[in-house]
Order: structure tokens, then sequence, then C-alpha cells
């Protein structure tokens, strides 16, 4: 491994990273993203990696506190399993799960804490979030909450809450829509768009293609409109599985 980046022995946030090593681009976004938290004045958390490993590419390349390997074998990326076992380890009730390549000031996550006292179930961790330009972006852009209805990119859940909505859905191997699905469950039970007022960064890094190994997920459409057909029994069927076990379980 690399750097050490273990935390706080009393955490009172738990940082959840799930992560697949894609190609270089990707790794260093994810560098940069644990680069802002070396630097945060609040150290008050602890920082769990959720790693679905293939092969023989590079593993996550920092000591953190609790570095989850899952085995991918021939699967697409499962991002949902990733995160359901980080929970399942996580020491705090309180939940920022963290995509890996997000960058933020140095008082970021001391925000971020005084913000669960305002919305102690779920809030958007960003307000704007601003998009680097590259080879497959060529114009940088800034989106925000009205067109992103995803939980996506950094946010906030109390785990209590992530449990009664079911979790996230393991149904989704690939990328795309595990973030819309959990968004809309929280929708439904709490009908609101909470969210901390703060711009966040979103690093660059080469899109998924579909001849990849991390190809977007051919079904996700499909397979969103499934839980938006029926959002409560979505809900019960997702609470009466095993999830973030050995394998995901759809």
């Amino acid at each position: 491994m690399g750097k050490d980046l273990q935390c706080s022995e009393t955490p009172k946030i738990s940082i959840i990273i799930p992560f697949a090593y894609c190609d270089s681009s990707r790794q260093k976004a994810a560098i940069l993203t644990i680069e802002c938290l070396e630097q945060q004045e609040f150290k008050d958390f602890e920082l769990i990696v959720s790693e679905e490993v293939y092969g023989n590419r590079p593993l996550f390349p920092y000591e953190v506190d609790n570095h989850i390997v899952l085995s991918g074998d021939d699967r697409p990326f499962n991002k949902s399993w990733c995160i359901n076992s980080a929970v399942k380890k996580a020491k705090t009730n309180n939940l920022l799960v963290l995509d890996a390549d997000i960058k933020f000031s140095n008082d970021y996550l001391r925000k971020f804490f005084d913000n669960i006292k305002k919305h102690p179930k779920f809030f958007m961790g960003w307000n704007r979030i601003i998009l680097e330009k590259g080879r497959d972006n060529p114009h940088g852009r800034i989106g925000t909450l009205d067109i992103h209805k995803a939980a996506g990119g950094c946010w906030y859940i109390n785990k209590d809450f992530f449990w009664s909505l079911g979790g996230m859905n393991e149904k989704y191997f690939g990328h795309g829509a595990e973030d819309n699905d959990i968004w809309e469950r929280i929708n439904y039970i709490i009908k609101e768009r909470p969210f901390l007022e703060y711009d966040v960064v979103h690093t660059y890094h080469h899109w998924h293609r579909v001849d990849s190994k991390f190809p977007l997920n051919p079904d996700r459409v499909k397979l969103l409109n499934e839980t938006l057909a029926n959002i409560p029994l979505e809900i019960e069927r997702l609470k009466s599985k095993e999830l973030g076990g050995d394998r995901p379980n759809p």
C-alpha cells in the first residue's frame, strides 16, 4: 500500500468510498480526493474504502481505517454492493458516501458535520458541482440539484435511515442509475431535497466505454423503472435481502 490515512480513534463521521480501479486517470482522481481529506480541519472521521478488485489491477494506494476488498470475478462493477459492505462495517451512524473523484476545500468536513444537525436523515453534500474538462468532456460544466436526480458525488445519510430504505440496490452491475435508485426511495419518504450549500469539484476522468471492464449498465433504465413502478414494494423487497455480503444479492 501507499501513504497512511488512518484517522480518529473516536470518529463522528464514517466516510465511505466505493472504488474499483478502471484506469490511471481514475486512480489519479482517487488520490486527489484522499489529499483533500488529508487537509481537512475536521479530523474526527474514519475512512472506509470498499474496493471491488479484478485480476492483477493495483489496489487502492493508501492505508485507511478499513479497507474492504471484494472479489469482482468476471462481473461488471457493483457500486451498490461496495457501499452496502462498507455501511455494515461503519462505526458511526453518520455516513458520508463519497465518490473517488470529488475535491473540496479544507473546511468541507467541518461544515458537513454541522449540517447534520439541520438534516439528520439525509442531505446532498453540495448544491453546485463543477465538472472539470478533459478528453471526453471538452468543456467544463456546472451541475446543480435541479438537474441531478440522484444521490451522487457526496451525500450524507443516517445509517438507520439507510437500512430503513433497504440500502443500496444490488441489481445494478456496471455504472449508472444505482444513485438514482436510492434517491427515488429517499425522496418518496422525506419529500424534499436537503443540501449543504457548498461547491465541490468533480475531477476529470475518462468515461465508461462499452467495450471496457467497467461499462455503463445497459439495463440501468429498465432497473430504475422497476423501482419507480412501486417504490414501497421495492423498499420491502430490499429490506428482506442480505445485502453487503460475500457476493452481490440482486
